[in-house]
């Protein structure tokens, strides 16, 4: 992937760096992928796709081969082909794909990668970072320097706009706080991004970066930094942490002399904690009590991708209903004017300050006016980018907290059990990721390897997964999670008021010994009693509660 770069100015590196290419023969996982794709077979001079078809798919080659007929190159088996596509919705095929032989392949949408972001997101990574060495490759067989330009800008403008996330869909019927996030990309496209998720039920992750160099190595590289971010923050790690795993991934062989400056931050909205870490990024600005804008003060540290073992810490601060963070890019300060002057930290903040309180949309258009009116005609150099996040308060305390209730390392004797944890949601699939973030924290706590965290969030998904299914075939209604422990015991007990249903009461299917290693995809109940101790369900007050055990370590 990448090699670290040596410490000076940021804008000074990168006007001399080269981004060679990755090396084309990194290996994808492909048994990874094999489960989600489609097998398919051709005849000999079948065609695959066409020059200027829509790159919507990849293919794994099983057997035979292909010739990229414009190119005269041929694919056998083990090879892949696509994959670039795959991260550009709207690329086209640069070559047609004829089968030379019999051919037997493996199918993938777009669909079924998004999908695997989530539940394999390293994979994925090494997937992106095959495509930067792909991608490298086609580039040579352009037909001229002009037609690569505007192929580059295109894709990498394609990679950035379709990895940004929606609020309105991000958030439905939240709240507790308001967010809205801006990017004015500039024409050469740079590797600046946003993201904001909820880890759970009360806690919002947010972030803000600027990826070093420009066109798609920058975009596809803000694209592997932007999934491995949200990988380690739905474990709900502390931003610092977040950081530290994240850079020493992305520190591993760095050979394309990429960095990253990244701010992060998570906001619980029950109490309005602000957490932040920062990665050599630009200080964020806080309105609090109804004041103005001022610059936080946020530790120094090294970006994202120099040093493998850089230590990252975290800041906090309380907000109170109203108050407001605004985090950007140094495109905003370092916009310039005709006459070479910078837009400058000053200029910002005074101009958040007018008129003070505004809605987070509009302190982020008055931003983005008032630096356009300052560069007049120069050309825009940077990607523009702005996030704001005002903390409105509860209306009302939510349901049931999810982060923990106790310290699980303080549980008591056997049989003296310590509630850890609680928390209870609409009992839709949607829903599965908050209760995970539940359970690898209480788990984390309690010492479990990582190895048997992943177990418990195999069976987590399986019930969450049977209770959204069927427990209310003609309404909707929530299920409640609460986690208990002993010195012994670490307990996940689940419960709907849906209709009564034994879970337990279907026998055992007949596989083979080491069906705990599969997937947890059509194993049902039967892989949870696998990777579990022990597991029991009864009906009790209109309730159906199932109780998973696993012993401590």
């Amino acid at each position: 992937m990448l090699r670290p770069v040596g410490a000076g100015n940021r804008k000074r590196m990168e006007s001399n760096v080269s981004t060679p290419p990755v090396a084309s023969q990194q290996r994808i996982p492909i048994e990874r992928f094999l489960p989600h794709m489609e097998r398919r077979a051709f005849r000999k001079g079948d065609v695959l796709f066409r020059q200027g078809d829509p790159a919507d798919a990849m293919f794994y080659i099983e057997a035979g081969s292909i010739l990229l007929s414009e190119i005269g190159k041929g694919l056998g088996p083990g090879e892949v082909i696509g994959e670039m596509g795959l991260l550009c919705p709207a690329n086209r095929r640069t070559v047609s794909a004829v089968c030379e032989q019999d051919l037997v392949a493996y199918r993938m949408g777009r669909e079924g990668v998004l999908a695997m972001m989530d539940r394999a997101p390293r994979d994925v990574f090494t997937l992106i970072q095959l495509a930067i060495g792909r991608y490298s490759e086609n580039l040579r067989h352009e037909a001229n320097a002009r037609a690569q330009m505007e192929s580059e800008l295109r894709i990498a403008q394609e990679i950035q706009s379709s990895s940004l996330p929606s609020v309105a869909t991000a958030f439905p019927g939240q709240t507790a706080f308001s967010l809205a996030a801006d990017m004015d990309p500039a024409k050469e496209v740079g590797g600046d991004f946003y993201d904001f998720f909820l880890v759970d039920a009360n806690t919002v992750f947010m972030a803000v970066g600027d990826v070093s160099g420009k066109g798609v190595p920058a975009a596809l590289f803000m694209m592997t930094v932007k999934t491995l971010l949200k990988a380690e923050a739905m474990s709900g790690l502390p931003p610092d942490e977040v950081l530290r795993r994240v850079n020493r991934i992305v520190c591993t062989g760095n050979t394309t002399f990429m960095f990253v400056t990244v701010l992060c931050a998570t906001l619980d909205l029950t109490s309005g904690r602000l957490m932040f870490g920062n990665a050599g990024h630009c200080p964020p600005l806080v309105r609090q009590g109804g004041g103005r804008f001022e610059y936080l003060e946020v530790p120094p540290s090294l970006v994202l991708g120099f040093m493998p073992d850089a230590v990252f810490t975290s800041g906090t601060l309380t907000l109170q209903p109203g108050d407001a963070v605004f985090l950007y890019t140094d495109g905003v300060t370092e916009a310039t004017n005709p006459g070479g002057d910078f837009y400058g930290d000053e200029r910002l903040r005074a101009v958040l300050g007018q008129g003070a309180p505004f809605g987070v949309a509009d302190l982020i258009a008055d931003v983005r006016g008032d630096v356009r009116r300052f560069v007049e005609a120069a050309p825009q150099s940077d990607d523009v980018t702005m996030l704001t996040v005002c903390f409105n308060g509860r209306a009302e305390s939510p349901p049931l907290p999810s982060a923990l209730a106790a310290d699980p390392t303080q549980a008591g004797e056997q049989g003296a059990l310590c509630d850890v944890a609680h928390c209870r949601m609409p009992a839709e699939i949607e829903n599965i990721s908050a209760f995970h973030a539940v359970v690898i924290a209480c788990a984390t706590k309690m010492g479990f390897p990582s190895e048997r965290i992943g177990e418990f969030e195999l069976a987590v998904e399986e019930v969450l997964a049977n209770v959204a299914r069927y427990a209310y075939p003609d309404a909707s209604g929530d299920v409640e999670l609460r986690c208990r422990a002993d010195n012994r015991r670490f307990i996940l007990e689940f419960s709907d008021r849906g209709i009564p249903f034994d879970v337990l009461a279907k026998p055992d299917p007949e596989l083979p010994s080491d069906i705990a290693k599969r997937e947890i995809g059509g194993l049902g109940i039967y892989l949870v009693k696998q990777v579990m101790d022990d597991v029991n369900y009864r009906r009790e007050n209109d309730r159906n509660i199932l109780t998973l055990t696993a012993l401590r370590p």
